[in-house]
This record gives structure tokens, sequence and C-alpha cells, in this order.
């Protein structure tokens, strides 16, 4: 079984592959999820828990599938749906 720590930081992986997908930096996306640029350094470090709301929204952002999230592996393609 997968530790949270492990969870979060591929999580934050994926994050951080999508904001430079888009050539966003941690401000602007921050500002587009309404949190702070902390928060999206902690996600993308994996010091921090993505909440489902935010999760969401990033789906949303992008135009993707929750599914990205779910799957545990670091390389499945944002586009998967």
């Amino acid at each position: 079984m997968m530790k949270k720590e492990d969870e979060n930081k591929i999580i934050g992986d994926k994050i951080y592959r999508l904001r430079i997908s888009r050539n966003y930096d941690r401000m602007t996306f921050a500002e587009l999820l309404k949190v702070s640029e902390r928060t999206i350094r902690r996600w993308e470090t994996g010091k921090s828990k993505v909440r489902e709301s935010n999760i969401l929204k990033i789906c949303l952002l992008f135009n993707i599938s929750i599914a990205y999230f779910i799957k545990k592996e670091k390389g499945n393609d944002i586009h998967d749906k």
C-alpha cells in the first residue's frame, strides 16, 4: 500500500506537469484556482494534500478527467479521459 506522502508527491508532480504544459507560473495558476502561491508550491512538492474540490477545479481548468489523478503512476498522459 502506498504511503500518503508518496501519493501526495505523485499528485503534486502531475499538478506541476499540468501547470508547466500551459506555461503558467505559480502565481497565475494560484490566481486561477483562488489559492495562494504557497499552496501550489506545497502541492507540487508533496508537502500538502490537495483537497478534492481543488482537484475538481484543476480538472475543469485543463479539461481532463479526474481519472488522471486517481491513477497512481507518475507518467499518465494528461489527456487520458
